[in-house]
């Protein structure tokens, strides 16, 4: 790699590391002051709450890394405007393109280590965050114990075992239940899966032990009726989406599938996921373009403003696709892959034929 090559990458690798620093730390400011008045009336041990801190500043870190990240070459460019930098590159010979390329390479590195990392622990640092807070610290939810993604849920007169496929506790794998006369068993009903539809429950390949036949096993592939639970006792969250990882969501679609629910919501949130590492290059490639084309030595402040004014309105269209693909509505998420592709594409044929 040449010498130039190398000090561009150095230089948006620092420069995306401090801002983004420096948004986290804003974020991490935010959130501290915003949630303390309230943990010190529930009078837990502070470091639930720095627990609750670490894990929410992973989660928000998620949120606006990409937006942050895209507006990162430009101030670059400025940096470089400012320190006559810019002005040394292209007496060196080297064109405004070469510029531009290298610095979208670096960019699309940068983001694709950043997405495989975030996608990594989002899930698991946004179900830390809720947890710690919600079960931990304010204890808004009935406390039941999650070993290992398995649920262990005791009750007045049952205990249940089983794996939740998603987070409403609608869905759920390898479901034992205990019923209980006086802590003594009385029933024992083992499933494969079970969901909640209707009103009711609705169990696939299951077995049944009675007492009264000495817990003699029946095999019945399907069992409908009430259970002593109901989702609304085993919910966690809403947004149980945002706690999956790729592989759970994938799972959870063949789950939803088989048993016939909508699962859009689902193809958009994997979608997300995907393209999540092309967002900074969608935001920041015009931007760089009419940064360059509005450049001149002595007026550093109108090429970054104009550049600045259509940053900002490809976050507006990109936040306004990100609200409608989150909801699955697949033409929404057609039209977005193709917005980015086509945007993305038409830039490379306008900087090849430039100079």
């Amino acid at each position: 790699m040449k010498v130039f090559k190398k000090f561009i990458w150095l230089e948006l690798t620092k420069v995306s590391g401090l801002v983004l620093l420096i948004f986290t730390v804003f974020y991490w400011l935010g959130e501290f002051f915003d949630k303390l008045g309230s943990f010190l009336g529930y009078k837990k041990p502070l470091i639930l709450f720095l627990i609750y801190i670490f894990w929410k500043t992973w989660s928000n870190l998620y949120e606006f890394f990409p937006w942050v990240l895209g507006f990162c070459p430009i101030l670059v460019l400025l940096w470089w405007a400012k320190t006559n930098e810019l002005i040394a590159f292209l007496s060196l010979g080297i064109s405004k393109r070469e510029l531009i390329k290298e610095l979208g390479k670096a960019l699309v590195f940068i983001s694709f280590l950043g997405m495989l990392g975030l996608n990594l622990i989002f899930p698991y640092a946004t179900f830390q965050a809720f947890y710690t807070w919600d079960y931990k610290i304010s204890e808004k939810k009935e406390i039941y114990l999650i070993f290992k993604d398995i649920l262990y849920l005791p009750g007045k007169d049952f205990f249940l075992v089983a794996k939740p496929l998603d987070f409403q506790g609608e869905f759920l794998e390898d479901l034992i239940i205990v019923f209980l006369e006086k802590d003594t068993p009385l029933k024992v009903i083992w499933a494969k899966r079970a969901f909640y539809k209707d009103g009711n429950w609705h169990l696939q390949e299951l077995i049944l032990q009675k007492r009264e036949n000495h817990f003699f096993p029946e095999k019945f592939s399907y069992w409908e009726g009430n259970l002593p639970f109901n989702p609304e006792k085993l919910v966690i969250t809403e947004k149980s989406i945002k706690f999956m990882s790729l592989r759970e969501l994938y799972e959870k679609i063949k789950f939803l599938k088989e048993v016939k629910r909508p699962y859009n919501e689902v193809v958009g949130e994997i979608f997300w996921r995907l393209v999540y590492f092309l967002i900074p290059l969608t935001l920041s490639n015009w931007s760089m373009w009419f940064f360059f084309r509005n450049f001149f030595p002595s007026q550093i402040p109108l090429p970054f403003l104009k550049s600045l004014i259509l940053y900002f309105l490809g976050l507006l269209i990109i936040l306004f696709f990100q609200t409608l693909v989150k909801k699955g509505w697949i033409l929404v998420i057609i039209l977005f892959f193709l917005f980015i592709l086509i945007s993305n594409l038409i830039f490379y044929i306008v900087l090849k034929r430039s100079k």
